[in-house]
């Protein structure tokens, strides 16, 4: 992988990970289908290897209706 592909791959973890507390604050406690969505990226985006910092004990968000993350 080139120097240029590395950081690249870099600078799109480091955003992702900055917009993940944002997104979860949006959605954390709402009753849409955005609860589901966004765990649902982040488990995908955890296969990869980027870590989450824990909000709540968790990086899922919790729906408003059921508890279930």
């Amino acid at each position: 992988m080139s120097n240029f592909e590395v950081n690249k791959m870099q600078a799109l973890e480091k955003a992702v990970q900055d917009l993940h507390w944002m997104a979860y604050n949006y959605v954390n406690g709402r009753r849409t289908y955005a609860v589901t969505l966004f765990n649902d990226h982040i488990r995908e985006l955890e296969k990869f290897g980027l870590k989450f910092g824990s909000i709540n004990d968790s990086p899922y968000a919790v729906d408003g209706d059921f508890g279930n993350v």
